[in-house]
């Protein structure tokens, strides 16, 4: 109520309402700019500018249908962040009711909201946390109603597939598979086929999470690169950013699901295919480059797991989990490394909170000019 204050949140306002808002159409859709609107809507309430209202208005609205897919994926490529814009676009959506005259737009806004948090509960494991894909911490899902029917999910503008067999079952199998367009926002190199899966009431591929934003931290490098995510990386070659990752054919059964993705992600060829068989608790991942010669797959395991046999130039690995259960990994490749916790530069970690970070198995698999196959088997 202090008229003195009133200059500040002007020049405030102005700089949302120019060229500097974190919106279209000098930057992409973002959850900053929708946070700029809901703090201009709330400038223009508490000091009466129905200009800046209906600018933030409008701004929400338009922006809405654009910051998800058609099924309600985030653009931002981070699961951790798809529960905080469902969250935040539900509170935009409570804002706009609160206005008299803008209730058909917040019942819009909660439309496709809804698909948001049902694409949120696709990207809640059967131990009930979230996968962490992307930026992403550990943290609670979403869990679905046991009656949900559908077993794939498949989202061709965003790059996500997940897919289970059961919405009750705690030892469901449970996989990604990340494609699509390149990296922005929260996300990382993972979209060449990036997979993780569970079974059994355990993790075992998982992606690295996040452990900072600091861009000079090697530690930011490693969690946004291709090492750190479960891909094949040619020799010699980096990724590109324009390059599109596309699922090329499929085949979902009862007890099987396989999947073909064909990307030029390093400026040439690549295919992968990845097939999870749910009886045998079995996943099997065929990489292909054949403009290399050489290729090197990288699978990263949940911190849980333990090298009990196997290592460098071998073709079989296993790992003992605490729950019991032993893992066993055969390729036609050879193994160049199993790593734990090296810094220099940094290899097998894995985050599960911002800023922490603990180790975890990072095996490498080199392969020689031909197509080279790993099979995971859970026991």
């Amino acid at each position: 109520a202090d008229p003195d204050l009133i200059p500040a949140i002007e020049a405030n306002a102005r700089v949302l309402l120019g060229p500097r808002y974190y919106g279209p159409p000098n930057f992409s859709i973002h959850n900053h700019g929708l946070m700029s609107n809901l703090q201009l809507m709330y400038a223009a309430d508490l000091i009466n500018r129905p200009a800046w209202r209906q600018t933030a208005r409008t701004r929400m609205v338009s922006e809405s249908s654009q910051s998800f897919s058609n099924i309600g994926t985030s653009w931002e490529q981070s699961s951790m962040y798809q529960e905080g814009n469902a969250t935040l676009w539900g509170y935009a959506a409570d804002v706009l009711d609160s206005q008299a005259g803008y209730e058909d737009d917040a019942a819009q806004i909660r439309t496709i909201v809804g698909r948001a948090w049902a694409v949120y509960s696709w990207m809640t494991e059967p131990d009930g946390g979230i996968v962490q894909i992307g930026d992403a911490d550990e943290q609670p899902g979403r869990p679905a109603p046991a009656s949900w029917a559908d077993r794939v999910l498949r989202d061709d503008q965003a790059g996500w597939l997940i897919g289970r067999w059961s919405w009750s079952d705690p030892a469901t199998n449970y996989y990604t598979v990340r494609y699509g367009p390149g990296r922005r926002a929260h996300g990382q190199h993972d979209r060449a086929g990036g997979v993780t899966w569970s079974t059994q009431g355990v993790r075992v591929l998982v992606g690295p999470g996040r452990f900072a934003y600091d861009s000079t931290s090697p530690y930011h490098a490693y969690q946004i690169s291709p090492q750190s995510h479960n891909v094949a990386i040619p020799d010699g070659r980096t990724v590109s950013g324009s390059a599109y990752a596309s699922i090329t054919s499929s085949k979902v059964q009862g007890p099987a699901h396989a999947w073909n993705l064909g990307d030029t992600v390093y400026g040439i060829a690549h295919t992968r295919n990845v097939n999870i068989n749910r009886d045998l608790n079995q996943m099997i991942a065929t990489d292909n480059f054949p403009a290399a010669s050489l290729w090197r797959q990288h699978w990263h395991l949940d911190p849980d797991w333990q090298l009990t046999s196997g290592g460098a130039n071998s073709t079989r690995l296993t790992f003992a989990h605490p729950s019991g259960r032993t893992l066993t990994i055969t390729t036609t490749g050879r193994v160049s490394s199993v790593t734990l916790g090296q810094t220099r530069p940094p290899a097998g970690w894995h985050f599960p909170k911002f800023g922490l970070r603990e180790w975890a198995p990072e095996i490498v698999i080199r392969s020689y000019g031909r197509a080279n196959t790993t099979t995971f088997v859970l026991a």
